[in-house]
C-alpha cells in the first residue's frame, strides 16, 4: 500500500467527530477550542461586522481580548469551514443624469477646452463653442493658453452673437454631463 494512502486513512480514522476543525480538541497546545471557533464563526458571520475585511476583524478581536490567534488562522478557519460573510449590496447610481439639452437654436453654447501635446513637446488649447441643440461647432481657436480674451475675441462668431443675446455665465455645478460630441 502507497505512503500517502495510508496516511490518508490513517487522518480520516483518528478524527474527531465532536471538534468543528475535525481534529481532536487540544491535540496542539495552540490548537483553537470549540468556544473560541464559534466565537470566530459568530464574528465572521455577523452582519455588524460584514462591512469589515476578516484581516480587521481579527484585529478587532485581539484588542477586546476575546479572542487572540494570528490572521492567518482566521484565513484558515473561514476557508476550511467555508464560511459565507454576509455582504452588504453595493450601491448603485440610480440617478440618470440627462445633462443640459437645448430646445431650440442658439439656446445653448458651452465652451469645450482641450489640451493637445504636439510632437515637439508643447500644448496648445484647442478652445470649441459648439450648439447644444444641433451639435454643431460654432467657432474654434486654438492658443497656447486657456484665456477669456481669446474665447471672447476668436471663438464667438459675428453672425451668430447679433442675434441672441450672448450671457456669460460660468457653467453651472450641478450639470455631471454635457450631450456635446467634441
Amino acid at each position: 500500500m502507497p505512503k500517502t494512502l495510508l496516511k490518508r486513512i490513517a487522518k480520516v480514522a483518528q478524527r474527531c467527530p465532536v471538534s468543528p476543525s475535525g481534529s481532536c480538541l487540544r491535540r496542539h497546545p495552540r490548537q483553537l477550542s470549540a468556544d473560541e471557533v464559534r466565537l470566530m464563526r459568530e464574528m465572521v458571520q455577523s452582519p455588524k461586522f460584514s462591512h469589515m475585511p476578516i484581516c480587521s476583524v481579527a484585529l478587532l478581536a485581539r484588542r477586546r481580548g476575546t479572542l487572540s490567534c494570528s490572521i492567518q488562522t482566521w484565513y484558515k478557519y473561514v476557508s476550511k469551514n467555508k464560511w459565507i460573510r454576509p455582504r452588504l449590496k453595493a450601491r448603485r447610481h440610480t440617478k440618470k443624469y440627462r445633462g443640459l439639452h437645448a430646445k431650440h437654436p442658439h439656446e445653448y453654447w458651452h465652451l469645450d477646452v482641450t489640451k493637445v501635446r504636439l510632437a515637439d513637446g508643447s500644448v496648445q488649447c484647442l478652445q470649441v463653442v459648439p450648439d447644444n441643440r444641433y451639435r454643431a461647432v460654432l467657432s474654434w481657436h486654438m492658443s497656447p493658453t486657456v484665456r477669456a480674451e481669446n474665447t471672447g475675441a476668436h471663438a464667438i462668431p459675428t453672425d451668430a452673437a447679433s442675434k441672441p443675446r450672448v450671457l456669460r455665465r460660468i457653467a453651472r455645478r450641478e450639470i455631471r454631463h454635457a450631450n456635446t460630441m467634441i
